[in-house]
């Protein structure tokens, strides 16, 4: 199932609906990949892409909507993540 209606409203359209259809082993929330493949919004340089820049290139474009989600959620992703690394030694 391929959901793409926008971070984070898509993943929580997923966890919402994914036990309605007990059929569907796969579930991508596809954010931005649409509107870049219709070729609604630009994708980043070649080497903003290639030093995995690319979300900050996004960011320089709308940082009114993005600074939240990459500045403040992510951090708390990245947290939890180091604490399940960490705990694994």
């Amino acid at each position: 199932m391929l959901v793409g209606v926008g971070s984070s409203k898509q993943e929580k359209w997923i966890m919402t609906h994914k036990d309605r259809m007990p059929g569907v082993d796969i579930w991508m929330a596809l954010g931005a990949t649409i509107d870049f493949e219709a070729g609604n919004i630009k994708r980043a340089p070649a080497i903003m892409q290639k030093l995995c820049l690319e979300w900050f290139y996004r960011f320089c474009k709308e940082p009114r909507r993005l600074f939240r989600r990459y500045f403040i959620d992510d951090v708390k992703f990245f947290y939890y993540f180091l604490l399940q690394l960490l705990s694994r030694r």
